[in-house]
């Protein structure tokens, strides 16, 4: 699947934190050449940051509040990703000077479980652990004026 913007929402306080919770919204998708929806259900990729080295090794968690889960919806084809944890890799690298600094997270997730259903499937009712999501997003801070704050991983 390959989807034309996705932005992310998330909310960090003032003050040192291990992990970092961002909310996906997808925005014209296509899955095997097929428009797709991707609805996240107020699911959420919770990141772990690890070692401090040149950049910054972390793992994702997929989480969502009860028994809900991020579904990919064609027109012959729905796929359901389920929460899940200690997925790899991702790496963090600081970009920029004090108020203009951000992150750049380089994703290389490998290995997440979903579930087809439906005629227009691969792999109808079964459920798969090969899943993989890649990019490169830019996590900037703003405060609630929406002005440039800095963010960063050390």
């Amino acid at each position: 699947m390959k989807c034309k913007g996705v932005k992310f929402d998330g909310t960090q306080q003032p003050e040192v934190a291990t992990t970092l919770t961002l909310k996906p919204t997808y925005e014209e998708c296509k899955l095997a050449g097929e428009n797709a929806k991707v609805t996240p259900n107020g699911c959420g990729y919770l990141f772990h940051l690890g070692e401090n080295t040149e950049t910054f090794e972390a793992k994702m968690d997929i989480e969502c509040p009860d028994a809900e889960k991020i579904e990919i919806d064609t027109p012959e084809c729905k796929i359901t990703i389920p929460p899940q944890a200690g997925l790899g890799s991702v790496k963090f690298t600081n970009e920029g000077a004090e108020a203009t600094r951000s992150i750049i997270a380089d994703l290389n997730i490998a290995g997440f479980h979903y579930v087809e259903d439906g005629a227009g499937c691969a792999n109808p009712e079964e459920a798969t652990a090969n899943g993989t999501y890649s990019g490169e997003i830019t996590v900037k801070g703003e405060n609630a004026a929406e002005e440039h704050k800095g963010i960063w991983v050390e």
